[in-house]
């Protein structure tokens, strides 16, 4: 029998594991469930199902993956480079 907490910081990737082999798109820190996202599922550079892409400050988390984004923008996040100034700007 295997035993956990639900203190480990390792739940919640395993949960994330599970919820994607089952068809899902993992969860949110939040443990909210992820969805399709605004453009559906993209393919990262590591052949991974990207779905939502956020960033964070003090006060809040901002998506983004938005129609707002520009190609070259969004292309930065599929390649999994850092966001710049100008993308988080626009989410």
């Amino acid at each position: 029998m295997m035993n956990f907490s639900f203190d480990d910081p390792n739940l919640y990737s395993l949960q994330d594991m599970f919820i994607q082999e089952a068809g899902g798109y993992g969860a949110r820190t939040t443990g909210e469930l992820k969805g399709e996202g605004f453009f559906g599922p993209l393919i990262n550079s590591q052949g991974s199902p990207m779905t939502e892409y956020s960033s964070a400050d003090d006060q809040m988390t901002y998506p983004l993956i938005t129609p707002n984004q520009s190609f070259m923008d969004m292309n930065r996040l599929l390649q999994q480079q850092l966001v710049s100034k100008e993308m988080q700007r626009k989410a």
